[in-house]
């Protein structure tokens, strides 16, 4: 027996609806991953040893350019004739030999007067010793600036060693200094990078899941169209066949 139309039509509204049915029960879940996480950055820290080691080369040498300072200064005092040091110097000597003069003369005087030499005498002899004394100091201080050239020299090679000694401190505080920072570049730089990864990650996870969230919701809606479609073949069908029945 022939199984009238519009039973077959309804069977196919029937299945229709189930499919529209059972899509919307279906539909997708739009996915929300957080795809962030706690990210650790590398941290450098210098060792202590070494970061004292640049301070105390540094601070020596700071202490060789002050005594470079000095040395180089008591130089320039020592090859200068006429400067305060060497002038100094000469005063006392001057001052020395005056005295010693004065007191000479002092001591000739009384020995004429109690001898009863004639007063002329002890002037002249007071010129003598004048002339005596301005050749002393005029030895005096030609030897006084003739020691200080000499000692000058010396001056000079211990104000050249200790600038060369800083030098060499500060020399090796920059090299273990240029370490340090080497090692925080470093350091830096690979942070960076991690950084720059993470991000790129977090941007590629991100893309991925809305690409499979626009793909699961375009299949879910091709299927409903599907159902729609078929729902709507269906009630055509069975309207035809209703119509053609009651023909």
């Amino acid at each position: 027996m022939a199984i009238p139309l519009a039973y077959i039509a309804g069977a196919g509204v029937a299945s229709s609806l189930y499919g529209l049915y059972k899509g919307a029960k279906n539909k997708p879940k739009m996915m929300n991953q957080d795809f962030s996480f706690d990210m650790q950055n590398s941290e450098y820290s210098a060792n202590p040893n070494m970061l004292s080691s640049i301070s105390n080369l540094n601070n020596v040498g700071n202490r060789m350019g002050q005594m470079g300072n000095q040395f180089n200064q008591q130089y320039q005092n020592m090859i200068d004739p006429n400067s305060a040091y060497n002038q100094d110097l000469i005063g006392r000597a001057s001052m020395d030999i005056q005295d010693l003069g004065a007191n000479r003369l002092s001591m000739q005087q009384q020995a004429i007067a109690q001898g009863g030499g004639p007063k002329r005498l002890s002037n002249l002899l007071g010129m003598i010793g004048q002339n005596q004394d301005q050749e002393a100091i005029a030895k005096a201080s030609a030897g006084i600036r003739q020691q200080s050239l000499q000692n000058a020299g010396a001056f000079g090679n211990m104000a050249s060693s200790a600038f060369g000694q800083q030098g060499n401190m500060f020399a090796q505080a920059g090299g273990l200094a240029s370490q340090v920072d080497a090692r925080m570049l470093q350091n830096d730089q690979f942070n960076a990078q991690a950084n720059n990864q993470y991000q790129q990650y977090l941007k590629t996870s991100a893309y991925n899941q809305a690409s499979d969230n626009n793909a699961n919701q375009f299949a879910y809606n091709q299927a409903q169209a599907n159902n729609w479609t078929n729902l709507g073949g269906s009630l055509l069908g069975g309207a035809f066949s209703m119509s053609g029945g009651g023909g």
